[in-house]
């Protein structure tokens, strides 16, 4: 159970990037709920690094990058509280 009374003002943030390590920018890190609902996107930065601000917990929630060109990439199953930022990396590989 989540505190109902609480201010949530963390994050979840992270890089994407290519196989070899390089920052993967126009990539879109997208943040669902259990139910498939969008709590949250971001557009990646020039050096690969996306934050998506949360204002309430979550659940069961998962965290998909993706990107034209490469296979997209997900974390399931994140349990948030808001008690702290979250750090979720991904390494994105080209399409043959």
């Amino acid at each position: 159970m989540f505190p109902t009374d609480c201010r949530f003002e963390a994050k979840v943030q992270g890089v994407v990037t290519d196989e070899g390590g390089y920052p993967l920018p126009r990539s879109t890190v997208t943040l669902t709920d259990a139910a498939g609902k969008v709590l949250g996107t971001a557009n990646i930065k020039k050096d690969g690094r996306y934050e998506i601000v949360l204002e309430q917990p979550c659940a069961g929630c998962s965290l998909k990058a993706d990107r034209t060109g490469f296979v997209a990439q997900s974390h399931s199953g994140i349990n948030y509280n808001g008690s702290n930022s979250l750090w979720f990396g991904f390494a994105l590989k080209r399409v043959q």
